[in-house]
């Protein structure tokens, strides 16, 4: 199975069979997946969460899926598909469900059925869970998780735990004492405790898993392989922190990080606030580095919008993150190259910067 490639080339990760019947009975328990279960899935099959959630899954638990084809033009499709199906479990990254919240109009769009959606693949924004549930009447569906291509369904804030549909505090409210929830004082999104049989721990600021759920290794790249499983543990390459009660939250992509006046900068921070200015379809934020070097970056924002955005956005990332981008660039909308399932691709966009080939709009 190969890797997205957010931050550099794909690899193609070996995923034995104990690995799979890992992930698909700790799925079952800690989703408390039924019988009478339906499915309906927009997620890629070839990437983690759609192969492993979204096939292997009711394969193995008996239960029918829906296979809408991932892209952009079938965002109302899928959830029509929801409720014509009468579906109870769904599932996509972060950009589906802000996507579909921003431009899919929910006249004739019926979710009842849903008992959760899944969200994960990519770090998950506080406003995307609000925006999508407040537009389609689903408060407390959607229900962040997090894992990787090398380590599917690490964890996720299970049915059930506060915030879904029914439990105490709905929607992002503590409830029970020592309950997990949604949300944190300070906005960032829980993901959960770890399912049954894995680890977590946080090493540097980088998340640390191990358990069967984990990849032997990549395909014929040893090399890759010893830099990421060290001592049993798999190194992510993801940012994150862990409460007090064990539930992580994901901050970010390590190497996408961004380096400036001696702090990190997480792309997504710098993304969300410039999505926020007026006329700003799709934001992505990389470091530059400065031609003094010293392992200083500039940061600069991509848009998709207006070519008169530019300063908009400045001052809103100003006015959010504490500084201006040292470059605002407004392209055309679908400029920014993604992935198949909608992340962008941070490495990629940061080498096509370097080499002046992304022009303004």
């Amino acid at each position: 199975m190969l890797t997205s490639g957010t931050t550099g080339e794909p690899r193609a990760v070996v995923f034995l069979h104990r690995n799979l019947m890992a992930s698909v009975r700790s799925a079952q328990q800690s989703l408390n997946v039924q019988a009478n279960d339906v499915f309906v899935s927009w997620a890629p099959m070839y990437y983690g969460l759609g192969l492993l959630r979204f096939v292997f899954g009711p394969m193995y638990f008996g239960c029918p899926c829906h296979f809408v084809q991932p892209s952009m033009a079938n965002l109302r499709r899928w959830l029509e598909t929801i409720g014509n199906a009468g579906a109870t479990i769904t599932g996509g990254p972060d950009y589906g469900f802000r996507v579909a919240a921003a431009t899919v109009d929910p006249q004739g769009i019926d979710l009842s059925s849903l008992r959760f959606a899944i969200c994960s693949g990519e770090p998950i924004r506080r406003e995307t869970i609000e925006q999508f549930e407040d537009r389609f009447g689903v408060p407390g569906v959607i229900r962040p998780g997090y894992g990787l291509s090398e380590a599917n369904g690490v964890c996720v804030l299970a049915p059930g735990a506060p915030g879904a549909p029914g439990a105490p505090g709905a929607p992002g409210a503590t409830g029970a004492p020592g309950a997990p929830r949604r949300f944190s004082e300070t906005g960032e999104v829980c993901c959960g405790k770890a399912v049954d049989g894995m680890k977590l721990r946080i090493v540097d600021g980088e998340i640390c898993v191990r358990g069967p759920q984990v990849f032997p290794g990549y395909f014929n790249d040893d090399a890759a392989t010893a830099a990421k499983l060290r001592d049993g543990w798999l190194h992510t390459g993801d940012h994150g922190r862990l409460d007090d009660d064990g539930c992580l939250y994901v901050t970010g992509r390590q190497r996408a990080m961004i380096k400036r006046g001696g702090r990190m900068i997480v792309p997504g921070d710098v993304e969300a606030a410039a999505e926020r200015a007026p006329h700003v379809q799709s934001a992505a934020a990389v470091g530059i580095e400065r031609a003094s070097g010293l392992g200083a970056e500039d940061v600069v924002v991509e848009v998709e919008g207006g070519i008169d955005v530019a300063r908009a956005v400045s001052d809103q990332v100003t006015a959010e993150i504490g500084f201006a981008p040292a470059r605002v660039i407004a392209v055309a909308p679908g400029a920014l190259p993604r992935t198949d399932n909608g992340k962008i691709r941070h490495g990629e966009l940061k080498q096509l910067i370097q080499d002046g080939q992304l022009e303004p709009e």
